[in-house]
C-alpha cells in the first residue's frame, strides 16, 4: 500500500511540473502584450505593445482625440493611465501611443518576413470591449490583394472591440492589426481584413 501511494505521489508530481510547450509560453507573452484602449467619450479599442512605452493600434480606435481632443487611456491591472498620440495615418487607419508612465510589459516583434496566402495566423482583442474577453483565435491569410486596394483578409475571428489588436505570424511577430470585418450583420462572419504587409510597413518605417 506504502509503495502504491508513493507511486500516486509522484505521477502527480510529475504532472504538475509538466512544462509548457514553447508555442504555449510565447501565445501568452503576446496575450500580456495586449492592452486595451479607451477614449475619455467612452470607446473602447485594444493595442499592442512594441516596446520604449509605444502602443500600436487602429487610427479609427483613437480619432476621437483627433477630432474632439478626447484623451486616451490604456488598462493596466485595472487602473487606467493615460497615453499621447505619437503618429497616425488616416489613410491606412494606423496609430502608435507612447506610454505618459510606462509600465513593464513583454515587447511585441515586428515581423521582417511577409506574410503569404495560406500562413497561419493569430488575432488578439479585446471582443465586444469587455476586459475579460481578451481573446486569441487562430486562422489563416485566406487572400491578399495588390494595388491599389493592398489588403489582406484573414479568418481568425475579430470583433468590435478587438479593433487595434496585433494580428501576428506563427512565431508571434506582428504582421498587421484588427481593422475591420466583412459583414451583413456587424458581427463577426468570418472574413477579417488589416494591412496587406508592405503598406503596414511603410507606416512603421515612416518617421
Amino acid at each position: 500500500m506504502k509503495r502504491l501511494i508513493l507511486s500516486i505521489v509522484l505521477i502527480l508530481g510529475a504532472c504538475n511540473t509538466q512544462k509548457e510547450s514553447p508555442r504555449h509560453v510565447k501565445l501568452q507573452s503576446a496575450m500580456d502584450s495586449t492592452i486595451q484602449l479607451f477614449m475619455e467619450s467612452g470607446s473602447r479599442g485594444s493595442g499592442g505593445y512594441i516596446g520604449n512605452g509605444q502602443i500600436l493600434t487602429a487610427y479609427h480606435v483613437i480619432e476621437s482625440h483627433i477630432i474632439q481632443q478626447d484623451r486616451i487611456f490604456y488598462a493596466h491591472n485595472e487602473v487606467l493611465h493615460e497615453c499621447t498620440l505619437v503618429k497616425h495615418s488616416k489613410d491606412l487607419d494606423l496609430a502608435i501611443l507612447k506610454m505618459v508612465q510606462p509600465v513593464n510589459l513583454p515587447v511585441l516583434k515586428i515581423s521582417l518576413i511577409a506574410p503569404k496566402v495560406g500562413d497561419q495566423i493569430y488575432t488578439i482583442g479585446f471582443h465586444f470591449g469587455i476586459p475579460a474577453l481578451k481573446v486569441a483565435s487562430h486562422g489563416h491569410v485566406t487572400n491578399i490583394t495588390g494595388k491599389p486596394i493592398n489588403l489582406m483578409f484573414f479568418d481568425a475571428a475579430i470583433n468590435r472591440g478587438a479593433s487595434g489588436g496585433p494580428v501576428l505570424n506563427q512565431d508571434f511577430e506582428i504582421i498587421g492589426v484588427n481593422q475591420m470585418i466583412y459583414t451583413s450583420t456587424g458581427d463577426w462572419a468570418g472574413i477579417g481584413i488589416c494591412n496587406e504587409y508592405s503598406e503596414f510597413m511603410r507606416f512603421i518605417n515612416h518617421d
